[in-house]
């Protein structure tokens, strides 16, 4: 267990994220899975954060960075990123242990206009480090559920 919040964070270890199916991946050709990591994975949240795991706190704590992966229901990659690559867009990336979590990051941008965070975005999801492999056949899973849901009512068109 990490005993202490970590500040400064090393720029150079990573922050790790599971990527979701189906909104986290999108098709992609010259893949060998088919899939790549969506921009949608390195969106902030309407709080203005994305949550991370950090790999300077699991390395602290003697525990594999794969550890965590499939802590979310519909996790089908793990990816990383380096520090740098976000406080480089102007983001900052704070250590944040939560209940369940010793190392839980978050990465905040508050001043950034909506076209940089997008471009940040679709930079760190096309540079990221793929850790565990895209389950092409999850992902498939969770389209073809996603396919089945009804379409939701509109009784004011009715």
């Amino acid at each position: 267990m990490t005993s202490a919040i970590i500040d400064p964070l090393d720029r150079q270890r990573r922050a790790l994220r599971e990527l979701q199916a189906p909104q986290q991946i999108q098709p992609a050709s010259d893949k060998p899975s088919g899939f790549r990591p969506s921009s949608a994975a390195f969106k902030l949240g309407k709080d203005g954060s994305m949550s991370v795991d950090l790999e300077e706190s699991m390395l602290l704590a003697g525990v594999d960075m794969r550890s965590r992966y499939r802590s979310l229901p519909r996790a089908v990659a793990l990816v990383a990123q380096q520090v740098r690559a976000f406080t480089g867009h102007g983001m900052t990336v704070a250590h944040a242990p939560i209940p369940a979590n010793d190392h839980h990051g978050e990465v905040r941008a508050k001043t950034l206009t909506k076209q940089a965070l997008r471009e940040a975005a679709r930079m760190l999801a096309d540079t990221c480090e793929i850790i565990e492999p895209i389950d092409a056949d999850e992902v498939r899973r969770q389209l073809d559920l996603q396919a089945q849901k009804p379409a939701p009512s509109n009784p004011a068109a009715a």
